[in-house]
């Protein structure tokens, strides 16, 4: 199996809107995973503390592994994944955590941490909303398709079909809060961009993170 490995330049453009039937493998096309599956991420994160006025960068790399799969539940599929991450590609991978994700015929989910966050929902259309955590007791976030059968180009790298999903931003003169996902079909979710930065007593405090595929082995 190879591992594709590209850089980071993004382009998208919008072409068509899809309404699947058979919403199980619609689904499988954006979490096209199996045992030994490997998603490879480069995390870049800025944190605003206005308490000691700092502002800090800083780059991991993570690794997503499946290690085993559950399809035991009729239209239903439980992926085991293990996450671990390193500060340099070149250093040992540590081991931090253990996720689970779902496939149904309705959604796709992760359960991180014992908090389940709903990504997708199918049929795929510009109508579909759904809350993203209305399996947890999190503050309801309500989020959206905004691009569908999409080019979404990183780097070198072009994919052709993807589904970009977004939720409603909260953007004023004192708090921008935003969430960006992009899945590509046949691999899943290669981008995703979190915003959560607040100004209202002068000094910016929060969080923007940013999560990009750079190589992945399927």
């Amino acid at each position: 199996m190879a591992i594709w490995i590209f850089g980071f330049l993004i382009i998208s453009c919008k072409k068509d809107n899809i309404d699947d039937t058979n919403y199980l493998d619609a689904v499988k096309r954006y979490a096209p995973f199996k045992t030994g599956s490997e998603l490879y991420y480069i995390v870049d994160s800025t944190i605003y503390d206005d308490f000691k006025d700092t502002v800090i960068n800083k780059i991991i790399y993570r690794r997503y592994v499946i290690d085993s799969l559950d399809n035991s539940i009729e239209d239903r599929i439980l992926f085991r994944v293990v996450v671990s991450e390193t500060s340099d590609t070149t250093q040992p991978w540590i081991h931090i955590r253990v996720d689970q994700w779902a496939i149904t015929q309705q959604y796709f989910e992760t359960q991180i941490e014992n908090i389940r966050f709903t990504h997708l929902i199918f049929p795929v259309n510009f109508e579909s909303t759904w809350n993203t955590n209305q399996y947890s007791t999190r503050k309801e976030e309500v989020r959206y398709y905004t691009e569908i059968n999409s080019n979404f180009i990183i780097g070198n790298l072009n994919f052709t079909k993807t589904i970009q999903v977004e939720s409603e931003p909260k953007n004023n003169s004192v708090i921008d809060i935003q969430h960006q996902e992009v899945f590509a079909e046949n691999i899943g979710c290669v981008y995703k961009k979190i915003t959560n930065i607040d100004t209202q007593f002068g000094k910016p405090k929060g969080y923007a993170v940013i999560n990009k595929l750079y190589a992945y082995n399927l």
